[in-house]
């Protein structure tokens, strides 16, 4: 009797490289955007190339089973550029996370670049009849990203004024780039932090997207009257809707306030106009981040229907 044939090995897949080094431990101090978490936020850290990655931390399932497309081209931009990426169990990746899901994957970096109120009004381009230079608010900071470049023109600021929760400050980052806004303008105090759940919720919209930390947006809105620009306020009893303001294709600032109280009543009086937006049916007003999505959508419609 024939012994039968053995069956060929299925081809063995190459390996992905593996680099080594110590992972980090959990620090809930890192407000700057130190660490990011999920698929799509840390695509967008690796591919913006505007910080340094320090380590990729992703789930070792994904070294052998097929992962979605993301993932497979993180794995393989991190190869390309040498950068400090490992595998791990999704015990150790629980143990890191910040997040309540980090779906396999988180990244350390560099802190994100916060540009001072004049740094940002600096790169914004000239407005008419600028009354001189603008004060540092929040002081010099390093330059640890990439070179932002000129902002767009005319300048079109999101403020805001003790949003406090990350998942309305990271979607009204993904509005904010989406509807071409030039930086994101937010308090030192009673405000949300760059924290891995922010930077989550952002999708990635925080590494492109500049971002100015100053004392208060009171102060803010004072910097910015004197360079001749605009601020609106957003709140359900506004004195006009905000598709009626005519303000909105010139140098503007929006300022949106707390998901409880909304904006305070010292911002309230120093913004040029409060508008509200039209609404229709039982609701009495609607949550911040969905009030920055229409306002910022009616900002963007009205400088292209202006081109």
């Amino acid at each position: 009797m024939k012994a039968p044939k053995s069956q060929p090995l299925p081809p063995r897949r190459a390996a992905t490289p593996r680099i080594s080094g110590p992972t980090r431990s959990r620090d809930r101090s890192r407000t700057n955007g130190e660490q990011v978490e999920g698929v799509r936020a840390v695509y967008e850290l690796i591919n913006s190339n505007r910080r340094k990655v320090e380590q990729v931390l992703v789930d070792e399932r994904f070294e052998f089973e097929r992962a979605n497309s993301l993932i497979q081209e993180i794995i393989h931009t991190c190869g390309k550029r040498k950068t400090n990426l490992r595998f791990v169990g999704s015990q150790e990746l629980s143990g890191l996370s910040q997040t309540a899901n980090c779906q396999g994957l988180l990244a350390f970096a560099e802190p994100i670049e916060i540009l001072s109120l004049g740094e940002l009004v600096e790169l914004s381009g000239p407005t008419p009849e600028l009354s001189g230079p603008t004060p540092e608010l929040s002081g010099p900071t390093p330059r640890n990203g990439g070179d932002i470049g000129t902002l767009n023109t005319p300048p079109f600021y999101v403020l805001l004024d003790g949003v406090t929760d990350p998942q309305n400050f990271g979607a009204i980052a993904r509005s904010a780039l989406a509807f071409g806004a030039s930086a994101i303008i937010t308090a030192k105090n009673r405000s949300v932090q760059l924290t891995p759940s922010a930077m989550k919720a952002a999708a990635g919209a925080l590494e492109r997207l500049p971002i100015s930390i100053v004392p208060g947006i009171a102060g803010a809105l004072e910097v910015l009257k004197r360079n001749n620009i605009w601020t609106i306020g957003l709140c359900p009893d506004g004195d006009e809707p905000l598709d009626k303001v005519s303000l909105l294709s010139e140098p503007l600032g929006i300022v949106l306030g707390s998901e409880g109280s909304g904006i305070s009543r010292l911002v309230r009086s120093r913004c040029d106009v409060v508008a509200s937006i039209l609404q229709t049916g039982q609701i009495g007003s609607l949550n911040v981040s969905a009030a920055a999505a229409v306002a910022l959508y009616e900002v963007y419609k009205s400088r292209v229907a202006n081109t």
